[in-house]
């Protein structure tokens, strides 16, 4: 094959990086707000009486019924990859713990020092109408939790068996963290508050 011009090996890295960022929970996010900012959402929920009377609300309560169903999925495709655990010698240990401590430990570090630089300023813009308290405890809630189970579908939908059995492993070191790292941080969280 003939070698690629500077513009091909351009377009090439953009689809690569497109390919890659635009997997389908991240398209799923794109289209939602596009409906939710734009007169498509008046066609598929009635946001005025809140009565049913869309046009198209039967296809809103359909989705809105197979999104129900996804957490349970989701929950069983975590406990089949928790199950076909490798054995402790094939695990590469170092690098689990590694990547639960900086899940567990690291991120919630960042958004804690985030979150407590933006209370230094409880008048700011971005606090206007908002319960401050519910938001610091929710996103730092949402940061010191595990890995997010979706990644564990991805990783069964397009994922090598060896990265399955990585992935699991890390999930695993994870959750098996996860009760004390959390527990220190909501105590942290509600030392946080009352400051």
């Amino acid at each position: 094959p003939e070698p690629r011009s500077g513009w091909g090996k351009c377009c090439a890295t953009t689809v690569s990086v497109a390919s890659n960022f635009l997997v389908p929970p991240v398209i799923a996010v794109i289209c939602g707000l596009v409906i939710g900012v734009t007169p498509l959402r008046s066609v598929l929920v009635d946001t005025t009486t809140f009565k049913g009377k869309a046009p198209l609300e039967f296809i809103f309560n359909s989705v809105a019924k197979f999104g129900g169903a996804a957490v349970p999925m989701v929950m069983i495709v975590l406990g089949g990859s928790l199950a076909s655990i490798p054995s402790a010698r094939a695990v590469h240990w170092p690098t689990a713990v590694g990547v639960a401590l900086g899940r567990l430990v690291v991120v919630p570090a960042l958004a804690w020092g985030l979150f407590f630089l933006l209370l230094r300023d409880p008048t700011a813009v971005y606090f206007r109408g908002l319960n401050i308290d519910s938001c610091v405890v929710v996103g730092l809630l949402l940061s010191c939790a595990p890995t997010a189970n979706n990644i564990v579908v991805m990783a069964e939908l397009w994922g090598a068996p060896e990265t399955k059995q990585a992935l699991a492993s890390m999930i695993f070191a994870q959750y098996c963290l996860a009760p004390v790292t959390l527990t220190v941080w909501i105590v942290v969280t509600v030392a946080l508050l009352r400051l």
